[in-house]
């Protein structure tokens, strides 16, 4: 059973708590921008970062993010607070409000990869904060269908979890699991038809436990995974990935994601999801909206 989200949120509190939160945030981007890689680091000296959101100059090191608006970003009071796939933590340091939902859109369904870099240094900060970014962590990124890459050019949950290890310096596994099925979108199904969608979906792959390509000689991956996408829904897509890496004698130490689609407002309705059997009893205004737009564009492409 997953179970994510709190019963109640104090709005005073909850603003307390964005404003130390960015405080955090943007104090360990600074001081972890002089330790970045120097071509990294030369880039941004030739081209200054510029604010993804409100194009004004960034000011938090070599991130294209200013303070103010960090500040505005929907931050999920929740983080750190109980939650999970499964057994697995996970740490999702926004909700699914815009600009953070803006911008994984334009990620996603755009083609616009600024904001996986600004996403990968915020998620980066964000472990590195709550302690999940332990040494010898690996992070495995959700994979794509070979078929479904390829209309896209790009996966974003990779995408975002290279720029996150770049911060971290941190090893990751693009290729430990594959997608064998080509699954229907997401966006269009409810809970059970979810999890049902991508039943067997995923596969580790026959080199996960070897050692990779950036490793030392003779240097064993450790069996420590993370895995990594961009939003978080009803988890089915997580907990089926995890699912594949148990039945490999592997298990995911956590799960990063940038988001979590959960209802706006601060008052929070507990998510309740049966994994085995029955339907998702949460009803989300973003998840409806995403669905209802799916279920269009499948009617329109199907009309003769």
């Amino acid at each position: 059973m997953l179970v994510v989200g709190v019963e109640c949120v104090n709005l005073t509190g909850s603003v307390e708590s964005t404003i130390g939160a960015a405080a955090g945030l943007g104090a360990w981007l600074r001081g972890r921008s002089t330790r970045l890689p120097w071509l990294v680091r030369a880039g941004f000296v030739c081209l200054p970062p510029r604010c993804v959101f409100c194009g004004g100059q960034g000011n938090l090191g070599a991130v294209d993010l200013c303070s103010l608006c960090l500040e505005t970003l929907p931050f999920d009071a929740t983080m750190g607070r109980g939650g999970g796939v499964g057994q697995t933590a996970v740490l999702a340091p926004f909700t699914y409000d815009d600009p953070v939902g803006s911008g994984l859109r334009a990620l996603k369904f755009q083609g616009d990869l600024r904001p996986a870099r600004l996403f990968g240094a915020l998620l980066a900060a964000s472990a590195a904060r709550q302690g999940a970014a332990m040494p010898g962590t690996v992070l495995l990124p959700v994979p794509l269908h070979p078929k479904r890459h390829a209309e896209r050019g790009f996966n974003q949950a990779e995408t975002i979890a290279r720029h996150a290890a770049l911060w971290l310096g941190l090893p990751v596994r693009a290729d430990g699991l594959v997608r064998r099925r080509d699954t229907a979108p997401q966006t269009a199904l409810r809970g059970a038809q979810r999890r049902r969608n991508l039943a067997q979906a995923f596969a580790p792959a026959a080199m996960l436990g070897v050692a990779d390509s950036s490793a030392s000689a003779g240097a064993a991956i450790p069996a420590r995974f993370v895995l990594v996408d961009d939003v978080l829904t009803t988890g089915a897509t997580l907990a089926a990935a995890r699912a594949a890496l148990r039945e490999a004698g592997f298990d995911a130490a956590g799960v990063w994601v940038v988001a979590t689609a959960r209802r706006r407002g601060s008052v929070r309705a507990q998510r309740v999801i049966e994994h085995d059997a029955g339907e998702d009893r949460h009803t989300d205004p973003i998840i409806e909206a995403e669905r209802a737009q799916a279920v269009s564009r499948l009617a329109v492409a199907s009309d003769p």
